[in-house]
């Protein structure tokens, strides 16, 4: 079930998305709420189970301190018994709820588009929901914060922007290296003097990352936590790296080529901020598990295009239409999946 209304809801909308018939995006919509409500009652699979001992007996850790007081909260009296898996889907509702709520307002801060039905549809349809509500919790929490924080310093909020970023440091502690790779690109693009050197989107995110690849392999940088740096591309029930990456860069050069066939200036800045992050990306080979958190990130950046469907030239829908279909075929979820139907 959860299956067949992920896959019809995305084809559904996409078939919206291009011809504007309403009542195909109103069960688009409805069927994507469906398979949210199965993905909340279902057992936990993949990485949630590492959750259970957790959230079942919370352990205060240096720079995650906030969803250890997040789950102490929220377990009230959930867990006298922590291994009830029905006690267990309670407080993970709650936690995977924050998120889609944080995406949202997330979005709609970058974008300035309406809280409205086909926003909250968008954010639910898209990878980055269902990999941060049901792989990476904390970093699901802290991925939006730490672009809110971003942005609100970049545009003269200084002081919210470091609350919000407080806040982003305790769900994960690396949250300050993806606030940097949100300001820099767009930094770049709202400063007249620097957005007229086009080529830094490419030379400044292609060294930058063989760089950190290069400190990383030699140890000399430790901000990140230690999985983010394992090398071993064949690990164990995870989609096999080699694919995950050639998917990815078949996505993003099939995508790029269409966003940006005809120019619209009011999506620049957030052309540039998905190159420049997605380059970046594509330089982490040497670490898988690096590699598949950063692309959850440059999963959140993609629905900041997406949302703007609306009012936009036929060619941009029939781009944003063929992002929710390879949304849809990504094989991440196929793989998370798989510990349900096993």
């Amino acid at each position: 079930m959860i299956l067949a209304t992920w896959f019809l809801s995305h084809l559904l909308y996409s078939t919206h998305i291009i011809f504007n018939i309403k009542f195909i995006k109103y069960i688009s919509i409805a069927l994507i709420f469906i398979c949210y409500i199965f993905l909340a009652v279902k057992p936990p699979t993949f990485d949630l189970p590492v959750y259970l001992d957790f959230i079942g007996n919370p352990q205060k850790e240096i720079f995650e301190f906030g969803f250890y007081y997040l789950v102490t909260v929220l377990n009230f009296n959930n867990f006298n018994n922590f291994n009830n898996f029905n006690n267990f889907n309670i407080t993970l509702f709650y936690i995977q709820f924050l998120i889609l709520i944080l995406t949202v307002l997330c979005v709609k801060l970058v974008t300035a588009e309406k809280v409205n039905i086909d926003l909250i549809s968008i954010v639910l349809l898209s990878i980055y929901a269902f990999l941060s509500t049901q792989n990476s919790l904390r970093q699901g929490l802290m991925l939006p914060l730490a672009i809110i924080s971003g942005y609100l310093f970049l545009y003269n909020n200084k002081f919210y922007g470091f609350i919000v970023g407080l806040i982003g440091l305790s769900f994960h502690k690396s949250f300050p290296f993806f606030f940097i790779m949100f300001c820099i690109p767009v930094f770049i693009s709202i400063n007249s003097n620097l957005s007229k050197f086009k080529y830094l989107y490419y030379i400044f995110p292609f060294f930058f990352g063989c760089l950190i690849s290069i400190f990383l392999v030699y140890g000399f940088i430790d901000f990140l936590p230690e999985i983010y740096t394992n090398n071993n591309i064949y690990q164990e029930e995870r989609t096999p790296f080699l694919i995950k990456y050639f998917f990815i860069l078949f996505f993003f050069i099939s995508t790029h080529f269409l966003f940006t066939k005809e120019k619209i200036n009011s999506l620049r800045l957030i052309l540039n901020l998905r190159f420049f992050n997605y380059i970046f990306l594509l330089t982490l080979i040497l670490f898988p598990e690096f590699f598949s958190r950063y692309m959850i990130f440059c999963y959140l950046i993609d629905i900041f295009l997406i949302s703007q469907y609306k009012n936009k030239n036929k060619f941009f829908r029939l781009s944003c239409a063929t992002t929710l279909i390879i949304w849809c075929l990504s094989p991440q979820f196929y793989n998370i999946l798989n510990g349900f139907y096993s």
